[in-house]
């Protein structure tokens, strides 16, 4: 029997509606008997998500607590010093060294994103950080005599290797790759994106990110014979929100489907945008557009609709969507999915079997699928059940919460 491991995730904010997916995991090694703590550096305003209030994770989570004001930071750095046990003294005072911390040495910043170790004073048998820019918490306890044994494993996701930032990336995870750190990402496309960081490095797993398939049961709701189309999402460009209202056009203006009714969840950027292209088409009674819902609303309006639409795009930065867990989560509630081939989404579903990939920005080609299965309801409700299928047996919490296991057992 393998032994029950101490891990502890290092996270930016905590908890974070958008990033369940590290709820996930954490749950999972919960449920398999393993000691999970977590360390954040800021709070969240969000309301408690609940699962994280069902398995208390706030009693497990520790936040890097710096005050603003210089003066104040200087009494806490000395009475912290005074209350600390002598050998753990020795590595905090290593902080102050402008050699191995420079200006945060000087500002006492390095303190303080060293002495949350205190907190924890059994060691670590893995360190698990989610998204690459939150490793420094690691590296500088570390370079303090912190964290000695443990094994740094590192999740990148998305905005932690944005292409436009690769010069700047280089330098900034330059202990990461040093080290020869293993790391995970959801997909090629991310392997592609790290490499483009670090030409060549190959200590990477693929780990997409996972959801509770449970959560996510089909449950068709009756209604009136409008065939409804979804997207969830955040309402920025690369995400492709204004081609969905340029799909809608050429479907109900110019191919007469008057049918249909397309559900926009979501907020953001683009959101003026989009109100002011649905006005100019004489959409707005055929477009709903709700802004950011919870996530009961949004498997509501799942269970109403026939079709998801993510037709992402590559932005002048060359960010594209990286996974797309809602694409997953769309499949779980057995609805057909249509993405753009732009960046990885299309690692989340099976051509012509669960969905649609289609070239990026070719509304034409989105219409032509849209249309046949809305003329074709029984083919499309086979593709629904064979997407639920496809996520139960590859995305669900249980299935790569194991696998993240087994990456875990084999680097201690």
């Amino acid at each position: 029997m393998k032994k029950k491991l101490r891990i502890l995730f290092i996270v930016g904010s905590f908890p974070t509606l958008s990033q369940t997916f590290i709820v996930n995991q954490i749950i999972h090694l919960l449920r398999q008997g393993h000691d999970v703590k977590i360390i954040a550096k800021n709070h969240t305003k969000n309301s408690i998500q609940e699962q994280v209030e069902k398995y208390e994770l706030l009693k497990h989570t520790h936040y890097v607590e710096i005050p603003e004001n210089l003066v104040k930071r200087l009494i806490l750095t000395i009475k912290t010093l005074l209350a600390s046990k002598r050998n753990f003294r020795w590595k905090l005072i290593q902080s102050f060294n402008p050699l191995l911390y420079k200006r945060q040495a000087v500002n006492l910043v390095a303190f303080f994103k060293v002495c949350w170790t205190l907190k924890f004073p059994n060691n670590f048998d893995i360190v698990h950080t989610h998204f690459a820019y939150n490793t420094d918490l690691f590296f500088m306890a570390k370079k303090a005599g912190f964290l000695q044994d443990a094994k740094l494993i590192t999740s990148f996701h998305g905005f932690d290797m944005v292409p436009s930032d690769v010069t700047k990336n280089k330098k900034r995870y330059k202990e990461l790759f040093d080290n020869q750190t293993l790391l995970t990402t959801n997909n090629e496309y991310g392997k592609f994106l790290i490499q483009k960081i670090k030409p060549g490095y190959s200590n990477i797993s693929i780990l997409p990110v996972s959801l509770d398939t449970a959560l996510f049961e089909p449950k068709t709701i009756e209604g009136n014979n409008t065939f409804r189309i979804v997207f969830c999402g955040r309402l920025t460009y690369w995400k492709g929100p204004h081609l969905v209202v340029e799909i809608a056009n050429q479907l109900i203006n110019n191919r007469k489907i008057r049918n249909i009714e397309f559900e926009i969840i979501g907020d953001g950027e683009e959101r003026i945008k989009l109100e002011r292209l649905i006005e100019e088409y004489n959409l707005r009674k055929f477009i709903n557009v709700h802004g950011a819902l919870t996530q009961g609303e949004i498997k509501q309006i799942f269970n109403k609709s026939k079709i998801f639409v993510l037709p992402g795009l590559t932005d002048k930065n060359g960010r594209a969507e990286t996974q797309g867990l809602v694409v997953q989560e769309a499949q779980a509630m057995a609805l057909p999915v249509l993405v753009s081939d732009a960046g990885g989404a299309k690692y989340g579903l099976q051509h012509n079997e669960t969905g649609y990939v289609l070239p990026e920005g070719d509304v034409s080609q989105f219409c032509n699928k849209i249309e046949y299965l809305i003329t074709n309801p029984l083919f499309r409700m086979e593709m629904g059940q064979k997407g639920r299928d496809f996520v139960v047996q590859n995305f669900d919490i249980q299935v790569l919460g194991e696998k993240l296991e087994e990456i875990y057992y084999q680097n201690i």
